[in-house]
């Protein structure tokens, strides 16, 4: 994550990359990040004003069963679990809480398993956030690779497609990076070492 007081909107800036999250209580400030393969999700506690972003993915498809009990679905509620005790840390109340998630499938929209890791990431959030009762807001799914700007402590939220090969390369390396690493550590998980 990188944090900047120097900017346009005079006040802090927090990028966050892939694998981050951060909440931040009543406080004047912008958190962005740029979705290409991974997710975004925003939640704000609308009582006391807390804004949380994380940007996750994840490693694999989802089987039938539900969330409750899949294996992949695991590390998806590991990284909203760790949203989720930030807010609850700043007094915030789950059942003040509203969602809105971005999903972007720009470079890679002729992959069909990257095609279906996103529909994946979307199924698990809104199979999530209906278990959690928190409402959706707005789900935003696109072709093109999105920034997004959320607003503290107002909650408001703005997207922009941006050239990610142009002015993100270095967020798509980041990107890349993050997800072979995830998808890396689930196959060491899934191996058996017998041991005589």
């Amino acid at each position: 994550m990188i944090k900047s007081s120097k900017n346009r909107f005079g006040k802090n800036l927090y990028i966050l990359f892939p694998g981050e999250y951060l909440a931040v209580k009543n406080e004047s400030c912008v958190l962005v990040s740029v979705t290409n393969a991974c997710i975004v999700v925003c939640l704000f506690e609308t009582q006391k004003k807390i804004a949380a972003m994380g940007h996750f993915i994840l490693p694999g498809a989802m089987g039938t069963e539900g969330i409750a009990v899949d294996e992949i679905a695991r590390q998806g509620i590991t990284d909203m679990e760790y949203i989720m005790g930030d807010i609850v840390k700043f007094g915030g109340n789950r059942k003040n809480l509203k969602a809105t998630f971005f999903a972007s499938l720009p470079e890679y929209s002729k992959d069909s398993s990257a095609e279906q890791m996103v529909r994946n990431n979307v199924r698990f959030l809104r199979e999530y956030f209906s278990t959690e009762h928190i409402p959706i807001i707005k789900e935003a799914i696109s072709k093109n690779t999105q920034k997004i700007l959320f607003y503290c402590p107002s909650g408001r939220l703005h997207r922009m497609s941006v050239d990610a090969k142009k002015d993100y390369s270095e967020f798509l390396k980041r990107e890349n990076e993050y997800m072979e690493k995830i998808i890396d550590e689930k196959e060491k998980q899934g191996k058996v070492i017998l041991f005589d």
